[in-house]
């Protein structure tokens, strides 16, 4: 099987939808498979992007640039993932830069004919309007952690409460993340040495074990105190 009929399976973006059935719909939405042979800025802030898409290979990353034209990771988008999707949705510019590295392979999807339908109103396309606007839902709560956690001083107790939530999240103490710890460090707005130190920190104190991109709470009630005993003093 094609690595791309074996993306389209594995996304959520067609989540209860046939290998068959997704690339009939792929043909439905326009869908084009360009790949980057160099490193391609897709869109600036401010530019239109009519496009949400699926990373199939290579890396892609959204940026921030500043006056002097330093460039700052915002965060990163893995082999699998929509990218695009906020954007057309609200029908607003690009907020930041999206950005593809040399050799990335991507789908493009137009949104207008994904919201319109197409004429045979087959229900594999109402499923997929499903699937983005589940997916859309998801990132929203993501986002709404994120802000969370960064109104929290201590970059331990950013870590604390994200993994608690995670916890809850995946419902036992064991659990993978979807992202690397460079990516983690991004979300929690943090530098990724600092955040390395501290997940080792937390290690060695019996907290916690990781693998990798793979977590174990060993002490939640710990973790829970910690977090109440920081929340306490912030508010004193």
């Amino acid at each position: 099987m094609p690595i791309q009929k074996i993306l389209l399976a594995a996304s959520p973006l067609f989540k209860n939808i046939s290998g068959e059935k997704a690339e009939k719909l792929v043909h439905c939405l326009q869908g084009k498979m360009p790949v980057y042979e160099q490193d391609t800025i897709l869109a600036e802030p401010g530019e239109a992007y009519p496009f949400f898409g699926l990373l199939l290979a290579g890396k892609m990353a959204y940026e921030e640039v500043d006056k002097s034209g330093n460039v700052r990771l915002l965060a990163r988008v893995e082999i699998g993932d929509v990218f695009g999707e906020a954007t057309v949705a609200t029908e607003r510019p690009m907020p930041c830069r999206l950005k593809a590295a040399a050799g990335t392979r991507v789908l493009l999807l137009r949104y207008d004919l994904l919201m319109g339908g197409c004429s045979n109103q087959c229900p594999e396309h109402v499923q997929l309007r499903k699937n983005f606007t589940g997916l859309l839902a998801e990132k929203l709560q993501l986002m709404t952690r994120k802000v969370h956690y960064l109104t929290i001083k201590s970059l331990r107790a950013r870590m604390t409460a994200f993994l608690l939530d995670c916890k809850k999240q995946f419902g036992h103490n064991t659990f993978t993340l979807p992202y690397n710890q460079t990516a983690l460090a991004v979300f929690l707005g943090a530098n990724r040495s600092a955040l390395s130190r501290t997940i080792s920190q937390m290690c060695r104190d019996g907290l916690i074990e990781t693998a990798g991109r793979s977590y174990k709470i060993l002490n939640e009630t710990a973790l829970q105190e910690q977090l109440e005993t920081i929340f306490a003093e912030n508010r004193a």
